[in-house]
């Protein structure tokens, strides 16, 4: 996960200036299984949070802004 999200840092460096000035939030995303319960503990430790959108059954979405 952690590499995961060290290559989304380096990824959004080319555009994130961009997405900044027009107002456009720049988010690492990720879906953890509902029913694992190291899934809480793996996002808070990458610093995620959990969204209310719609997932794929079984699944939650957590998000957090690069």
């Amino acid at each position: 996960m952690m590499s995961a999200l060290n290559r989304a840092h380096t990824l959004a460096a080319e555009f994130e200036f961009e997405a900044e000035e027009t107002g456009h939030p720049v988010y690492f995303e990720a879906l953890f299984p509902v029913r694992d319960p190291a899934s809480a503990r793996l996002a808070a430790k990458c610093e995620m949070e959990p969204t209310d959108e719609p997932a794929p059954a079984g699944l939650r979405l957590y998000r957090r802004m690069l």
